[in-house]
């Protein structure tokens, strides 16, 4: 499957209803974990742009695929 940015994607954990119905419960953490090795700072650039409401991004900064 590809995203609209060109990427490959994979599977969805949950589905689209269940997420949905579940935006508001404060026991569940949305984390957008988009990352481009070739561009680290694109998946931060995207959540920026537009995430699902609630979702946060964990790699603000950096190259999580480096050692430093």
């Amino acid at each position: 499957m590809k995203t609209k940015e060109g990427g490959e994607t994979m599977a969805s954990l949950v589905s689209h209803e269940w997420l949905l119905a579940h935006l508001s419960d404060e026991t569940i953490r949305i984390v957008d974990c988009r990352f481009w090795l070739g561009d680290p700072a694109k998946g931060a650039s995207l959540y920026r742009e537009d995430h699902i409401p609630g979702a946060v991004y964990p790699i603000e900064t950096g190259d999580p695929s480096s050692d430093a």
